[in-house]
This record gives structure tokens, C-alpha cells and sequence, in this order.
């Protein structure tokens, strides 16, 4: 890792110029495969016949009604478990302002969620909806392509070319990520395969080959940088090829800045449930008080149905918080 400048990484981190990207195989299953690339021969097993997959891993449907049943597939499998999830806690500890994932699921959100740490969680789905400007205080974490534990994930080539389409065409991605992504200065890519193609269209779309100047740019992969594909984006992307596994990198970088005495405190899991049963009973109270108060018909409606989803919460979280009590 000696291509690294260490003290410009940190000094970027510290002011909010660090963006950190996640490919999907930064989630990997016990026997060190990518947990999605698995599932999706998977996928294919169980739908012979109707089922391919491209030598890019997107999805080809023989049956179009085949890809419902794989989109409820997924989204079972991700609602059930999660992953990399001692990889997401150091970065939970790290103080990047954007995290940009382009895996399906929720767990790097829910490993933040775990731990008490403050951010906001959004993901692309085809409107222009805003997010929160991402700080360091409360750090955004955007799932690029989708969310599959919601049924919107990109699955097919078709499915990209839309994805494109909208994000050039429409405009769609949040100015607030755009205006981040501009200001930074810094980008660490993890996860990723360039010698998919549209993994390398991506960065175009980012305009990673218009805006090269002052910025320091490295992907970290465990295979071996020497292809043509990796050459054509060190030239056109300017970006540095770091030969290391993940999760070392993400060891090294935790440790480096906890060196700088910049990581965030991390609490447990009991500890980050009463914490969240207690900001969201403040918040019940708000919802009723307005009510209360409130003669608009409309809004007292608006009211009661944030009251029930807040009850609900409330149990479901205090739940939990026993069960962790009782073991």
C-alpha cells in the first residue's frame, strides 16, 4: 500500500473531502465469495431453464414472469440476514461524511443503526427525492443502485440502461450527492471489478474522466491490477490500483485513524436501542401534542398515522432490547 499518501487521506477525511465507495463484493459469504454473484447462481439453479446470467452478472429472464419470483427471492434472503458486518462496524467508527454502496441490502445501514451512530440511509429509486447534506456529524450512506429489500435493485442489462437513462436524462441523483461528490477530493473504491464495463460507465456517468484535477483516486483489489481494462482506467480515470485484500486495507485504514484520534465512539447494541426507543418516544409525544392541538382534519390524520408507525416501532424496538436483555 505504498501508492497511498496516508496523511492526504486523513487530512481529506477530516475535512469532509473523502468519499468511499463500496462494490457489492466488499459482501462476501464464509467461503470468500461475493454473497450477490452466489445468490445469483443460485437464482439460476432454482429456475432452470427459465433464469441465465451473463458473463457481467446481470440477469436475463427466459420467462418474463420469472424475474418477480426472483425479486422476492432476493428480497427474502436480504430481509433475513446480513453481511460484512465486521467490515461495516469499522467503518462505522470511521468518519467518512458519503458512503456510496452499490450493494442491494441494508446492512451497512442497520451496522450503524446497531451501533448508534447517526446518519442518514437513502437509495436510488428512479425519483428525484433530496437527501440530507452529508457531514461527518451525520454521514449519508446512498445505495447507488437500489435497494432489493425494497424490490428495486438493478438486475438486468435492461434494467442499467434505464438506470442510465434516468440518471443522465432526468437528473434524478440528489444535488446534495453531486455537490459532494464535486467537493471531494479524495476516493477510495472497494469492492469493485473495472473489468466489467459497467463498472467503468459508471465513472463516466460520475464524470470521473472530466474531473481529474487535484484528486487522488485509488481502488483497492485483491486480484491482480495488470489487465487492459485496469490500464485504461488508471489512464482515463486517473485512478491508482491498490494490490490488497478488503478487508486489510479497511484494517490499516481503521488503525491509521485511530492513530489520528479521529474515530467516532461506538456503542452496543443494547445501548443503541434504547437510545433509538428514546428519540422516537420524544417524537411520539411531538406527534400527539400536535394532534392535540391541531383543528386541520388533514394534518390530525397525518398525525395518527405517524403515532401508529411510531408505536409499532417503539414495541417492536423494545422487543428486541429484551430479548438482549434476557441472554
Amino acid at each position: 500500500m505504498e501508492n497511498i499518501k496516508w496523511r492526504r487521506l486523513l487530512k481529506a477525511l477530516k475535512n469532509e473531502g473523502t468519499v468511499l465507495f463500496l462494490g457489492p463484493n466488499v459482501e462476501r459469504d464464509t467461503d470468500g465469495q461475493p454473497v450477490f454473484e452466489k445468490l445469483g447462481q443460485k437464482m439460476v439453479e432454482e429456475y432452470e431453464g427459465e433464469v441465465s446470467i451473463d458473463k457481467d452478472g446481470f440477469f436475463f429472464f427466459v420467462e418474463t414472469e420469472a424475474k418477480s419470483d426472483v425479486v422476492y427471492d432476493i428480497k427474502e434472503f436480504y430481509e433475513k440476514q446480513d453481511f460484512a458486518e465486521d467490515i461495516y462496524k469499522q467503518l462505522a467508527a470511521i468518519p467518512f461524511h458519503l458512503i456510496i454502496t452499490l450493494s442491494p441490502d441494508e446492512a451497512i445501514h442497520n451496522v450503524f443503526t446497531s451501533h448508534g451512530v447517526k446518519h442518514s440511509f437513502a437509495y436510488f429509486d428512479s425519483y428525484k427525492s433530496e437527501v440530507e447534506k452529508p457531514t461527518i456529524e451525520k454521514p449519508l450512506i446512498y445505495n447507488l443502485f437500489g435497494l432489493a429489500t425494497q424490490g428495486k435493485y438493478v438486475l438486468t442489462q435492461e434494467d442499467y440502461f434505464n438506470y442510465v437513462k434516468a440518471v443522465i436524462g432526468d437528473d434524478v441523483l440528489p444535488k446534495k450527492i453531486i455537490s459532494a461528490l464535486n467537493s471531494a477530493s479524495n476516493y477510495l473504491f472497494i469492492g469493485f471489478d473495472f473489468d466489467k464495463w459497467y463498472n467503468r460507465l459508471l465513472l463516466m456517468i460520475l464524470n470521473f474522466h472530466v474531473q481529474k484535477e487535484g484528486k487522488t483516486r485509488h481502488a483497492i483489489q485483491s486480484e491482480k491490477t495488470d489487465s487492459l481494462y485496469t490500464k485504461l482506467v488508471e489512464k482515463q480515470f486517473n485512478i491508482t490500483f491498490v494490490e490488497n485484500n478488503e478487508s486489510d486495507f479497511i484494517d490499516t485504514l481503521y488503525q491509521k485513524v485511530k492513530e489520528s484520534e479521529m474515530l467516532k465512539p461506538l456503542v452496543s447494541r443494547e445501548e443503541a436501542l434504547t437510545q433509538q426507543i428514546q428519540e422516537k418516544t420524544e417524537l411520539l409525544d411531538q406527534y400527539e401534542e400536535k394532534e392535540t392541538l391541531s383543528d386541520d382534519p388533514k394534518e390530525q390524520m397525518r398525525c395518527q398515522k405517524a403515532i401508529e408507525e411510531l408505536v409499532n416501532e417503539i414495541e417492536e424496538l423494545t422487543k428486541q432490547l429484551s430479548v438482549i436483555s434476557e441472554q
